[in-house]
């Protein structure tokens, strides 16, 4: 590809570069100098067992020396999370749109961590989902979201915690439980309606008690305000 001109045909002279101005006092020859484009091709390299896999990707033309961010990855597999790009040729390792400086060709090969995929599920009648992952070989657990961090809410409810059933019936966990999980897992939000007990004039903080989503009635809790 064209880099500039130059004032020597070696290409080891003055650089002019296009839309600079310069101010020339006789006749002057300045010569194209010529940079060698080098291709990136980026092969997936699914894992043997993996049945859902998709995403292509077009390969990467970049200048000879130049520090080039690669292409974001584009493959997706189900079960497995994206873990960079091997260079088999040399061993070199290479992140996601890491910046490259290459001298030729070179074929980059995906690299797949299996993952357990947890799914957070609103359950507020929207179809909506939130999905996370944790390595198999991970030696930490997955600490559960908040609601917060997915920004999930339901009109007129308040969140209560999160259950593997979307009933509640299942096992609960509340935010920052430590989660983990021998296979993929769903887990899904728990709304309550919320009634706020004040002492309207005697002593003692508001206190708190819910409804649990499917009921519209409670038993109240006793009193446990002192009277002014």
């Amino acid at each position: 590809v064209f880099e500039s001109w130059n004032e020597k045909s070696t290409g080891d002279g003055a650089t002019y570069t296009i839309g600079t101005e310069y101010h020339f006092t006789e006749n002057t020859t300045i010569y194209a100098k010529w940079a060698k484009v080098c291709n990136i091709t980026f092969e997936p390299d699914y894992p043997t067992d993996a049945t859902d896999t998709f995403g292509s990707m077009e390969t990467q033309e970049v200048v000879e020396g130049v520090a080039e961010p690669l292409n974001a990855n584009q493959f997706k597999c189900t079960g497995y999370r994206f873990n960079g790009w091997i260079d088999n040729d040399t061993g070199t390792v290479y992140q996601d749109q890491y910046n490259i400086t290459v001298s030729d060709n070179v074929t980059l090969h995906a690299q797949w961590k299996p993952i357990y995929l947890i799914t957070y599920n609103p359950n507020n009648k929207t179809t909506d989902v939130y999905e996370d992952s944790l390595d198999k070989d991970s030696a930490t657990p997955h600490h559960v979201r908040s609601d917060d961090f997915w920004g999930i809410t339901f009109p007129g409810y308040g969140f209560l915690c999160w259950n593997t059933e979307q009933d509640g019936t299942g096992t609960e966990y509340n935010i920052d439980d430590e989660l983990t999980p021998t296979a993929d897992v769903t887990l899904y939000a728990q709304w309550t309606r919320k009634i706020t007990f004040h002492a309207n004039g005697g002593t003692g903080s508001d206190t708190y008690q819910t409804i649990p989503v499917g009921s519209n009635s409670v038993a109240l809790d006793a009193n446990t305000f002192v009277a002014p």
